[in-house]
């Protein structure tokens, strides 16, 4: 398995019998050799195209304003 890299994201593809499936994941921080163990989200590659969109508008949307429930339900 070639495991992609980008920053501290990890990345792979591979074919499974009932399709091409990709997975992204984030390092749990431990030693260099474990990286391939972490938080992942899997996908199946015929979504690709929808994630590059969907992250490329996250990249110029204003955020939302966090609010704390606790904060709000002692008000």
């Amino acid at each position: 398995m070639q495991m992609l890299k980008s920053g501290h994201l990890r990345g792979d593809v591979i074919q499974y019998p009932d399709g091409i499936g990709c997975c992204i994941w984030y390092p749990f921080p431990v030693e260099e050799a474990d990286e391939e163990i972490g938080i992942c989200f899997d996908f199946p590659m015929d979504d690709l195209d929808d994630l590059i969109t969907l992250l490329q508008e996250m990249k110029t949307t204003e955020p939302e304003l966090y609010e704390d429930e606790e904060d709000e339900n002692d008000a």
